[in-house]
């Protein structure tokens, strides 16, 4: 069974001990980092994407600053 089998992407970041970079990257609106992250959780390729835009489509949502315009 997978490491993080059943758990949020946020219990992924916590338990990996990723939340301040995961945190950090959002800030930077670092996609490839965000989706390298990810994917460390055991997300693929396709899920860590489309979390990443989904956050990057409304950070403020997932408690993230606006983006700038």
């Amino acid at each position: 069974m997978p490491l993080y089998a059943g758990m949020t992407v946020n219990e992924r970041l916590v338990i990996s001990g990723q939340m301040a970079e995961w945190d950090g990257a959002v800030a930077k609106r670092d996609r490839a980092r965000m989706i390298e992250i990810l994917m460390a959780t055991e997300l693929t390729a396709e899920q860590a994407a489309s979390t990443t835009d989904t956050t990057l489509g409304n950070p403020e949502k997932y408690g993230y600053p606006p983006a700038k315009g």
